[in-house]
């Protein structure tokens, strides 16, 4: 590193300055003022470096810190995988176990389907479900293991970071109490002793000989220091690579372990999966056996069923025989008016079983088979006693007709019996008909609903297309009518101020009318404020008019006619309207009378004498116009006119 740049001087040497007092004292002052030069270029450069070691600690600071968050979040995080590691472990070695025991389970034959007439028994670890579950088995033991690897090698990488780290982030000798700086410190005691020297040596021209010893010492000292500035700088910038390399380094450690933590999250869900394993041998068991009892009682609750409806029937016939007695004896001879419902009949029921616990297999393979079929045999003796307690009763019922009267009934048991065979075929296969076909329905009835959402959105943006395309139309229309209402009201403001409040004045009372109208008001106002600017030329009167909003006597108002279409509800044949600065309602009455050319005058200029204040009443009948087309309890005023102008 060069020396800073310091006072030039060309000294002669020491035999021609002790001929020349003059120069001599020249001479030592400009060694004296080199000398506090070099001074101060050093006490600033050891600033300097004193900043640039403070920026160095600082950075270590921010990285000690930053290592030892790390450092916690990476022992918490070890705690929680070893947790977890021991527990897979204990899941793979009770899964072990649990297969195991599946091995020695034997499946029905009705759960295995077609291969079980070929393949004899089959075990349950031969199953399709546990074969699988044998896979996950194999695919997170493998898992685990690289995932146990991988952490080793992290944790092996923290502890080298972690002891870089102390070797390389030793910064003792830059602290301010170092030994850099305590060199620094001797080195400035040394220049300022030098300094004072010269100073002291000054005062004679005989001491330049040592005067320009003194000056070496000091150039050499600066030397010094401005190379322990160039080392420092060196140095600070090997350790601030060195503090992003270990930044860095930490940084990928902890993305490091956000992965590993996904990797965790899906491992424990097919290790819950493998949880069950231990207890599937059990649970099947009790699977099976609650199979049976489920059938059992289906079976139990479709015979309790039968025989209801056997009993129930046996009644109605019962009630039914006694009925037709009462109408054969004494219901024949009443009028159906006198006793309304006399005449009718119990009906017969035939209730139908629901539909539940059809899915379940029918395990018969197994030895309770036996007991499912006792209690089969058991509902079908008690329906059977139901049918002969009913054939009972229809012999009963046929003793009366003798002998052909018995071997009719013996017939009938028989057909009925028939039938009634025929008939619970044909309910069980309707049953099994009726869940294909809900099957099938809710399948139908799934992708009907989703093809009428489509047709349904399909129609919403048809409409909103055609409502949008109106929508555009309309403001387009409304546009261009608004422009050309712009431009005539712009033409009537700048005729002259009169038809500006008259076109407020008509604005406001048109609200409710249809866009034309309101341009041909606006229009027909265009000519009024024309003819109006025309007047006020013409007559001195127009000078004086008023534009309110109130008026007295005296006051000189200006009337436009308005047509009873313009005014909603009025029902007023001529309307005469004062134009005023404001909604305010003033009214010509009574109207004046027929112009020359037999045509009403359209603008009216005179001196109010009368003004009649009014409210608006209620309408004779709800929906009825009222005058001048004002709400009921509005105010308006009513005036009369002297020295009237006309124009038409």
């Amino acid at each position: 590193m060069d020396m800073p740049v310091l006072t030039e001087t060309k000294i002669p040497d020491a035999a021609s300055q002790l001929d020349d007092s003059d120069k001599g004292a020249q001479l030592a002052k400009m060694l004296q003022a080199r000398a506090d030069e070099m001074c101060d270029t050093t006490k600033q450069n050891i600033a300097e470096q004193a900043i640039m070691a403070r920026a160095l600690m600082s950075a270590r600071s921010n990285l000690v810190g930053h290592a030892a968050h790390f450092c916690k979040k990476f022992t918490a995080f070890n705690e929680e995988l070893g947790n977890c590691f021991n527990k897979y472990d204990q899941i793979l070695a009770s899964c072990d176990t649990g297969f195991e025991a599946l091995e020695k389970v034997t499946l029905p034959l009705e759960l295995v389907g077609g291969e079980g007439s070929q393949m004899g028994t089959v075990s349950m670890s031969e199953s399709t479900v546990v074969q699988n579950m044998q896979s996950i088995r194999s695919y997170v033991a493998g898992a685990l293991q690289q995932l146990k690897g991988r952490f080793t090698e992290l944790s092996v990488m923290n502890m080298e970071t972690s002891a870089r780290l102390e070797v390389d982030m030793d910064m003792s000798e830059l602290e301010p109490k170092g030994s850099h700086f305590v060199k620094l410190e001797e080195q400035v005691g040394e220049m300022q002793q030098l300094q004072a020297s010269q100073h002291s040596l000054a005062e004679n021209v005989q001491n330049l000989p040592t005067m320009y010893s003194n000056d070496a010492k000091l150039g050499k000292t600066l030397r010094l220091v401005l190379l322990s500035q160039e080392a420092l700088h060196h140095e600070a910038h090997t350790r601030m690579r060195c503090i992003s390399g270990h930044q860095s380094q930490i940084q990928k450690m902890a993305k490091s372990i956000s992965g590993y933590k996904d990797s965790l999250r899906s491992l424990d869900r097919y290790f819950g999966e493998l949880e069950h394993v231990p207890h599937m041998s059990i649970a099947f068991q009790a699977g099976v056996t609650e199979v049976h009892r489920r059938v059992q009682f289906r079976e139990a609750y479709s015979s309790q069923v039968a025989q209801c409806t056997v009993k129930i029937n046996d009644l109605v016939e019962r009630e039914v025989k006694v009925r037709k007695a009462f109408s054969n004896t004494h219901g024949k001879h009443l009028p159906p008016m006198l006793i309304p419902g006399l005449n009718e009949m119990p009906p017969a029921i035939d209730i139908e079983v629901p539909w539940f616990d059809c899915d379940l297999p029918r395990l018969e393979s197994l030895s309770a088979r036996g007991e499912g079929e006792a209690a089969r045999g058991e509902g079908e003796a008690a329906r059977g006693e139901g049918e002969a307690a009913r054939g009972e009763g229809e012999a009963a019922r046929g003793e009366g007709d003798g002998e052909q009267g018995l071997d009719q009934v013996s017939d009938l048991k028989q057909a009925l019996e028939t039938i009634r065979q025929e008939r619970d075929a044909i309910q069980q296969s309707t049953l099994e008909l009726h869940w294909k076909v809900s099957t099938q329905e809710a399948a139908m009835k799934s992708m009907d609903d989703l093809k009428l959402n489509n047709t349904s959105l399909e129609l919403q943006l048809n409409d909103t297309k055609s409502n949008l395309a109106r929508a555009m139309a309309a403001l387009e229309a409304r546009t261009a009518t608004l422009n050309e209402i712009r431009q005539l009201v712009g033409m009537s403001v700048s005729a002259h101020s009169v038809g500006a409040s008259d076109c407020s004045s008509g604005t406001s009372y048109s609200e409710s009318q249809h866009d034309s109208g309101l341009l041909d008001l606006l229009r027909a106002q265009k000519a009024v404020a024309a003819e109006v600017l025309q007047a006020r030329e013409t007559t001195g009167l127009a000078s004086a008019v008023r534009m309110g909003p109130e008026f007295n006597v005296g006051d000189v108002a200006m009337f436009l006619r308005r047509r009873s279409s313009q005014l909603v509800g009025c029902t007023e044949t001529e309307v005469y309207q004062a134009v005023t600065q404001g909604d305010t309602h003033w009214f010509l009455h009574p109207v004046p009378s027929v112009g020359m050319g037999g045509e009403k005058p359209r603008l009216v200029i005179g001196e109010l004498v009368e003004v009649h204040q009014m409210e608006a009443g209620a309408p004779p009948e709800q929906g009825d116009p009222t005058p001048f087309g004002l709400r009921e309890g509005e105010e308006y005023h009513c005036v009369k006119l002297a020295n009237v102008k006309t124009f038409t």
